[in-house]
């Protein structure tokens, strides 16, 4: 989940996400809050995981499309993707479920913020209590 609200999960979720939305089903996300980030990211192409093209297509398709030469496609500059991660708006995410309950998904910015500050306080708490404490013994 990012900080905008956005679900970033694997290919698919966003058409599934989409299709529940147009039936009025709710759309309820299971995500560990260490999982929330404080990026926004607008589109899944930016920062996406590229996977095996072969995958997308059978093998005959790909037999085709590989064997066929560049001049002869109907795009010559034509490749196969296989984009392992896309964007679910946040109007399509009904609730995120994670530790802290179930909570609307405009609220995943308010857990993002809180856990940061938490573990800057745990940070500085730490590295005062290393600075007070006592030197080892003097060698003698």
């Amino acid at each position: 989940m990012l900080c905008n609200g956005v679900m970033m999960g694997r290919s698919g979720a966003a058409l599934v996400a989409t299709a529940a939305h147009a039936a009025r089903v709710p759309v309820i996300v299971c995500c560990e809050s260490y999982k929330f980030l404080e990026r926004a990211q607008l589109d899944s192409n930016e920062l996406n995981q590229l996977g095996n093209p072969d995958s997308v297509l059978t093998h005959r398709e790909a037999a085709e499309f590989y064997h066929t030469p560049a001049a002869h496609r109907p795009d010559a500059q034509m490749t196969v993707l296989n984009l392992m991660y896309d964007m679910t708006p946040i109007e399509y995410i009904t609730a995120v479920r994670c530790e802290f309950g179930i909570i609307p998904a405009t609220s995943v910015p308010v857990i993002v913020r809180e856990f940061h500050q938490d573990q800057m306080e745990q940070i500085s708490f730490q590295d005062d209590a290393a600075a007070a404490a006592p030197a080892g013994p003097a060698d003698p």
